[in-house]
């Protein structure tokens, strides 16, 4: 596994030395590099804001942290080109284990799981910019950084059950999840906690037993109520409703394709799509367990994105939450985790059919089964 994260390090690093500047770049990028900079300068330290009532009716500075998230601290340190470089690498290996972390909690084999972690990749530079895919986490590394605490928090969800001993110490780590998340970013968050929403409600009531499903309930519960009594929440709806979609609604952008999904940007989409379907399908068919429980969920929020975007298209009136392509963005992890479980599953269902047709052979022939086939025992 170690070796697997130094490769998977080694690779974007190559990456990043033969395209450089791929990091923050374009306007939202060098918006973002300017404000950290800024923060580091003039704001006082671990302040979860940089509103200030002395700029008047608006401000160019977003509400982010840069004294909690390590894909910023390279700026305090080194010079612009190379803090943005390091910082890029620092984002991808953080979401890369998150991804692997997320993994694991469904009960998924290192090797799947390390593929997982593996293909975070193509969301970072320069390979989305190849790839056509939305470029957030290029333009503003550290956004990833905001959004693997949501990983990490789905895959604590699963781990839950009312037979664990140490279910309370699951729901602590799941709070301090989200804490942190809305620490690090509370304006990105919420973007990702929306695409989130019906990832949580699949696994929270999956599988349909009562005692589990009361046990993450109660979870989910208790987090929201520690979220809401210190006061998060309300400074996270608060901020939503001071932003530029919310107050300047008759300015609201024209829904094109574009801003629906990458299928309508990217040739390689229609490919990955395909591919993933292909893999819930076989994850729900042949996996038993929590396995399944992610390929269902994969598949689930597949549906859910896809009902979303067509919200988006074909409602009327104003459209004031996130336009589709970010929540489709936040889930991409989710998308290929599930299709690596399902494809795993179907390997594992192959070698297992292979053993049962070799077995008798092997022993018309003569041979020790043992020695010659040290599977027998599984079979």
């Amino acid at each position: 596994m170690v070796f697997a994260f130094i490769a998977l390090a080694v690779a974007e690093v190559v990456l990043v030395l033969m395209m450089p500047g791929i990091n923050y770049a374009g306007a939202d990028g060098k918006a973002a590099q300017a404000e950290i900079l800024i923060t580091l300068e003039f704001a006082r330290p671990f302040d979860i804001t940089n509103l200030n009532p002395l700029q008047g009716l608006g401000s160019q500075l977003m509400p982010m942290n840069v004294w909690v998230n390590p894909a910023y601290w390279p700026f305090a340190f080194l010079d612009k080109e190379l803090a943005s470089e390091i910082s890029g690498i620092a984002a991808f290996l953080c979401y890369s284990a998150a991804c692997y972390a997320m993994a694991r909690c469904f009960d998924l084999p290192r090797i799947p799981s390390i593929i997982t972690a593996q293909l975070s990749i193509v969301l970072f530079g320069p390979a989305v910019r190849a790839l056509g895919f939305v470029p957030s986490f290029a333009s503003i590394p550290g956004l990833a950084v905001v959004y693997a605490p949501h990983l990490l928090a789905f895959g604590l969800l699963a781990k839950v059950s009312p037979e664990r001993p140490q279910v309370l110490l699951i729901a602590g780590g799941l709070l301090g999840l989200l804490f942190y998340s809305v620490y690090c970013d509370p304006l990105w968050t919420m973007v990702s906690g929306l695409a989130w929403i019906m990832p949580f409600a699949v696994v929270t009531f999956s599988p349909l037993d009562r005692d589990t499903i009361l046990a993450r309930c109660a979870v989910l519960g208790g987090c929201a109520a520690a979220l809401l009594l210190s006061g998060a929440l309300e400074y996270v709806y608060s901020l939503s409703q001071y932003t530029a979609r919310v107050q300047f609604a008759d300015l609201d952008r024209s829904r094109l394709p574009e801003y629906t999904s990458v299928l309508f940007r990217s040739q390689f989409a229609s490919y990955f799509y395909g591919s993933c379907a292909l893999g819930w399908v076989l994850g729900i068919l042949l996996l038993r367990g929590r396995p399944r429980i992610l390929a269902l969920t994969g598949a689930a929020s597949g549906l859910s994105f896809f009902m979303y975007a067509c919200a988006y298209m074909y409602s009327a009136g104003h459209w004031w939450l996130p336009i589709p392509i970010y929540i489709e963005h936040t889930l991409f992890p989710l998308f290929w985790t599930a299709a690596i479980a399902g494809y795993w599953g179907a390997l594992q269902a192959l070698a297992a059919r292979a053993r049962r047709w070799l077995y008798p052979r092997i022993s018309d022939l003569g041979f020790p089964l043992g020695r010659c086939c040290p599977d027998s025992k599984r079979i």
